[in-house]
């Protein structure tokens, strides 16, 4: 009876330490700058460089001697076979195009396939090392890391048989890159978001972790950070919603998944105006002091309704989130930057501006909507 009842008492507390270890230890892993990771591979620090893209993206160009495991930031993917029995001892950089899809496959391999925290990296992507001067690979092949042959310690194959040369000398192919994502303290995104200045802060977990606890006042869309999502219009009286959504944070657990999703936002849904913020995750939120709220209502953004399609098109201006932003409030249209000009990726300046303007309220008429229209608002505004 009492090993029975130690049983039931120790699971509970078994739990609990998993679940207060676990973002600490993925929230440690550090993320290399392309000039580090460069002179981490020329030293022979790192055992195997995992690419987490696409076989179209790999053939387009990536780092030499990487081994791809495709789409392995994909909910559900299974773990390459060139990677089994990797899991200790290897110094591993995982790389993705910007380093977001790398966060999430690092979450999986430490939560779902047991790699220590300790050894991996999170080497950004293809577009930093492109700017950085730096070369791209353009084979085909695939690097088998060979891991189930090392002894005590990883050795490679790739190291066995070949020395990676990297040239240093910076390139002449600039890369176009979308506006920069600022990423956020915990701080300060409470801080923005008691200055309102938001027009919506997306949560991208899935709707268990939502009730678990979340940041307060944010707006659910189960499953964004993954491919699959099919948003849909569900509004009573077939309202059309024209979502102002100039500035955009999104969270998660650590950061990763947002990331992901602000990438398909921009890559998918054409928000190629608006400015986004990776608010991080409750991970972050909690690590600052701010408590999490356990109501399972998500917020639903405000939104400017119009009955007209014309009207909607003059007023975001072609596609133009800031001309949107303009016509809610004239006096804020000098301040707002609608030229670019004396543009600034600081999260301390933006957090100071007054340039955005306060939403009207959500209608009486508009009920609760699935968490996945938000998208189709925002992307029909465009």
């Amino acid at each position: 009876m009492i090993g029975s009842m130690n049983h039931w008492m120790g699971t509970p507390l078994l739990l609990l330490w998993l679940l207060a270890v676990l973002p600490y230890s993925i929230s440690a892993v550090t993320t290399l700058q392309p000039s580090e990771l460069l002179e981490g591979i020329q030293q022979g620090r790192f055992d195997i460089l995992v690419d987490v893209r696409t076989v179209e993206e790999w053939n387009l160009g990536h780092l030499e001697n990487a081994t791809l495991a495709v789409d392995m930031a994909q909910n559900g993917v299974e773990l390459p076979p060139e990677l089994l029995d990797c899991q200790m001892g290897c110094s591993i950089v995982v790389y993705c195009r910007t380093g977001n899809r790398a966060g999430v496959a690092i979450e999986r391999m430490i939560s779902e396939f047991g790699f220590d925290t300790n050894n991996l990296f999170n080497g950004l992507g293809v577009s930093q090392w492109t700017e950085a001067g730096y070369p791209l690979d353009f084979s085909t092949e695939s690097t088998d890391p060979n891991c189930s042959q090392r002894d005590s310690f990883c050795v490679t194959e790739a190291e066995e048989t070949t020395t990676a040369t990297v040239v240093s000398s910076p390139t002449t192919s600039p890369v176009v890159s979308l506006p920069s994502v600022i990423t956020l303290s915990a701080d300060e995104l409470y801080e923005g978001m008691m200055s309102d200045r938001f027009a919506v802060v997306i949560d991208v977990r899935s709707r268990a972790e939502f009730e678990v606890g979340h940041i307060p006042n944010v707006t659910l869309i189960e499953g964004l950070a993954f491919s699959g999502v099919e948003p849909t219009l569900l509004l009573e009286n077939n309202a059309t919603c024209l979502y102002t959504a100039c500035h955009i944070a999104v969270t998660c657990q650590t950061g990763a998944r947002a990331g992901v999703a602000i990438e398909r936002l921009q890559n998918e849904y054409n928000f190629t105006n608006t400015q986004f913020y990776n608010g991080g995750g409750t991970s972050q939120w909690q690590d600052a002091g701010y408590a999490l709220d356990t109501n399972v209502d998500s917020v639903i953004p405000d939104c400017v309704v119009r009955s007209d399609m014309a009207t909607l098109q003059r007023i975001v201006g072609g596609g133009s989130c800031r001309s949107c932003c303009s016509q809610t409030d004239e006096s804020d249209s000098e301040s707002d930057n609608v030229d670019g000009t004396n543009s600034d990726t600081s999260a301390n300046d933006i957090m100071d501006s007054s340039a955005v303007s306060s939403l009207p309220s959500v209608p009486a008429t508009l009920k609760l909507m699935t968490a996945t229209n938000l998208i189709f608002w925002m992307a029909t505004s465009r």
